[in-house]
């Protein structure tokens, strides 16, 4: 398979710092890559259409509001499906996920449906993350997996390579969420309609430049996610 049909989509927000470094480690893989990006203001977009590649193997949906996490993903997969892309890849453009985590993923994911880089499994982990943070993480993962009565243990990973028929089963632009709820709620779809799925260990890299997108927000959307799957 040529990664020339594999599509990298990327939601953006300020981005400036790290797009560069993004777009070049994904480039030496060989895929073609979508920005999302969200009315940036500090020049990511700009950044992306004066690329040598623009146009060719780099593409961009500007989106004048801000709408989110789920519904960039949602507009990516739109295009990537329109355009005959095989395989769609949900990736950070802030360097939290590592090309050579992709690559890997990329080499695995023809025998499956749907690879997710798993931090939660043997040979998983992140860096860069206060012991705080990556127990809210993990215990988060494990409620929610016996909530959703899920196999999938790193369900809120935002690192996912989806074949392009089979994603088009979940009805992913039925999709409300935002956030983490969104990846959960992907995952679920994924497994209900009996997608198959494989988990692999990736390190996940705290971002080092550029402003963190998680809120409050995000975190009770997901929260109230689950409190509606419960009730």
């Amino acid at each position: 398979m040529s990664n020339e049909k594999i599509l990298v989509v990327s939601p953006t927000l300020n981005e400036i710092s790290n797009i560069e470094e993004h777009i070049s480690s994904t480039l030496k893989i060989g895929c073609h890559m979508l920005i999302v990006d969200d009315n940036s203001i500090d020049g990511t977009s700009e950044i992306v259409k004066n690329h040598k590649e623009f146009g060719k193997k780099i593409f961009l949906l500007h989106r004048k509001n801000k709408k989110g996490l789920g519904t960039a993903y949602i507009d990516g997969f739109n295009w990537g499906l329109t355009n005959n892309y095989d395989y769609l890849v949900e990736m950070d453009a802030d360097l939290s996920h590592r090309s050579e985590d992709l690559k890997k993923m990329i080499e695995i994911n023809q025998d499956y449906d749907l690879v997710i880089g798993s931090r939660y499994i043997s040979e998983g982990n992140t860096e860069g993350w206060s012991f705080f943070r990556e127990l809210l993480s993990r215990n988060a993962n494990f409620f929610s997996r016996i909530i959703l009565n899920s196999k999938v243990k790193d369900l809120t990973s935002g690192f996912r390579v989806y074949k392009g028929e089979s994603l088009k089963k979940t009805k992913y632009e039925e999709s409300t969420c935002e956030g983490y709820a969104f990846q959960i709620d992907m995952t679920i779809r994924a497994e209900k309609v009996g997608l198959s799925i494989l988990e692999i260990p990736i390190i996940f890299v705290e971002r080092e430049s550029g402003s963190s997108k998680m809120n409050t927000k995000i975190i009770f959307e997901a929260i109230l996610y689950l409190l509606k799957r419960i009730f």
